[in-house]
């Protein structure tokens, strides 16, 4: 791939992704943007530890009720981001190498085969959660919000058929 493994140029980049994600005018922008790629945990690692440490989590494999990540899903990243990218260039080509505006299709993600049949809520992997129930979590007060939340809707739908 077109990727580059050089540790400088990738700490580079996410110290400026963490950046961005600080900046009161562009972090709500810049969150939901790379929520599009990464998952959560990635995200919430660049802004709170900064870029080496997400740098050092993106880079192994992870199965915790907070992050699972691994080699498939890292290959998964450079596929979407990849042809991403290619329709930005082709967009350019199109508009006579200017600069024409690219937008991602609204509805874009990375879809993470692993992650498709996980429960996954207020930033929790529930499977893994069982798991390990002593696992530290983050934001337990958040996690035990959504999950009631989420249990309430469930009691709704099994009401209302």
């Amino acid at each position: 791939s077109g990727f580059t493994k050089l540790w400088a140029g990738r700490q580079g980049s996410a110290k400026t992704l963490s950046r961005l994600l600080w900046d009161p005018n562009i972090g709500a922008i810049a969150a939901p943007l790379l929520h599009k790629f990464l998952p959560t945990a990635l995200v919430v690692l660049l802004k709170d530890e900064g870029a080496d440490a997400m740098l050092r989590v993106f880079d192994k494999e992870s199965e915790t009720p907070e992050l699972i990540w691994d080699s498939e899903m890292r290959m998964e990243l450079r596929t979407a981001v990849g042809e991403q990218l290619d329709k930005c260039f082709e967009n350019r080509q199109a508009n006579g190498g200017g600069g024409g505006k690219f937008d991602l299709p609204p509805q874009f993600h990375v879809k993470y085969k692993k992650l498709e049949d996980e429960l996954y809520i207020g930033g929790v992997y529930v499977r893994l959660f069982l798991k390990e129930p002593t696992f530290n979590l983050r934001d337990s007060g958040g996690f035990l919000e959504m999950s009631l939340i989420r249990w309430m809707q469930e009691l709704e739908k099994l009401t209302v058929d």
